[in-house]
């Protein structure tokens, strides 16, 4: 990835949750929500030319939904999320981890700077300042940043 600073969002309706609300009501609202698009991710991959040197952080990651559907596109992920709960995953592959991590109080270690930072149904979460803090001190010159949001089904 190469050139200027890029920024792009893609935006689906994102979904929001009440005033306050913290990881264990998000943890709760996983159940509801749809999956991305089957081609989301080589999409992405593609537009964004994303290559196994790509280095992608995914911000409030949750269960690693982003991370997992961009590690077959990229080199290492991290994800971050405060909850140890939502990232108690055991089947990663090689190149992806989970981690806990509290974004607002910008106490993250990054190993290299991140080529696209994803944040997926979670940019609510997160304060404004510590967030640009975050990816200042976190990406390359060339990072995108993808924001992405999902409709969430009807309560049944």
């Amino acid at each position: 990835m190469n050139g200027e600073r890029a920024r792009h969002a893609i935006t689906d309706s994102a979904e929001s949750l009440p005033q306050g609300a913290d990881a264990d009501c998000a943890a709760a609202q996983y159940r509801r929500r749809l999956p991305y698009l089957p081609d989301f991710f080589a999409r992405v991959a593609e537009d964004l030319a994303l290559s196994k040197a790509t280095a992608v952080l995914d911000l409030g990651c949750g269960t690693g939904e982003l991370s997992l559907g961009f590690a077959p596109y990229c080199g290492p992920v991290l994800g971050l999320d405060i909850s140890p709960e939502m990232i108690a995953r055991r089947d990663l592959p090689a190149n992806v981890r989970l981690e806990q991590a509290d974004i607002n109080a910008g106490r993250c270690a990054f190993e290299r700077p991140a080529d696209l930072v994803a944040i997926g149904r979670a940019i609510h979460f997160f304060e404004r300042e510590p967030l640009l803090a975050l990816l200042d001190r976190a990406t390359a010159d060339s990072a995108a940043v993808l924001i992405c949001g999902s409709i969430v089904a009807p309560a049944t």
